[in-house]
């Protein structure tokens, strides 16, 4: 049935040619299979939540037009982490997945996140906090820190880089602009407000 289904969302993304956002959970073989099947009928995707194996991002990769997604979930463990090495800048997105998959001080990840965003519970929820429990679009950050800290990259030249691959998929011309702009002058906190 999942398989049936699969193909008939390529059909889709071929018509309206916008990306594929795809999700995989331990069927490395039957994906690759179909995304080889079906590679010329959709312009761009993303395996988004991956916490897969090496051999399986290894695959993906070898899909030109395939980016690799990661998020809290995504670096759950030490393993997520040490795959997380091998996910090169220019085909890895960061992402949160909400109101899912959030950084949890019990996790591998944890330790690499600094601060942390004020939270409240639902019924107290302010303007100025995010929901207990909830995973909101803004922590992304914590995510882009997770990947920054544990890969000892430039912060400012990963997240660049992350921003572009974002402009790149999801085909966001109004943010495109920012290209013309010289990159080397934002600070990480600038290009997370432009987005």
């Amino acid at each position: 049935m999942q398989k049936k289904y699969f193909e008939k969302q390529f059909e889709l993304s071929e018509a309206v040619k916008l990306p594929m956002f795809l999700h995989m959970r331990a069927a490395g073989e039957d994906f690759c299979e179909i995304m080889t099947q079906n590679l010329h009928r959709f312009p761009v995707g993303v395996t988004h939540s991956f916490t897969d194996l090496a051999e399986d991002w290894d695959r993906l990769l070898s899909f030109e037009n395939m980016f690799i997604g990661v998020n809290g979930c995504s670096l759950k463990t030490n393993e997520n982490l040490e795959v997380l090495r091998g996910i090169p800048v220019e085909r890895l997105m960061i992402e949160t997945d909400s109101p899912y998959c959030d950084i949890i001080n019990t996790h591998a990840r944890s330790p690499y996140v600094k601060s942390v965003w004020p939270f409240k519970k639902k019924e107290k929820y302010e303007p100025d906090s995010t929901v207990k429990g909830r995973n909101e679009p803004c922590l992304v950050r914590y995510v882009a820190t997770v990947c920054h800290q544990f890969l000892g990259f430039l912060a400012r030249y990963r997240l660049v880089a992350e921003f572009l691959n974002m402009t790149i998929v999801f085909q966001c011309r109004e943010y495109l602009l920012l290209m013309e702009l010289n990159l080397s002058d934002l600070s990480v906190t600038q290009i997370f407000i432009l987005t």
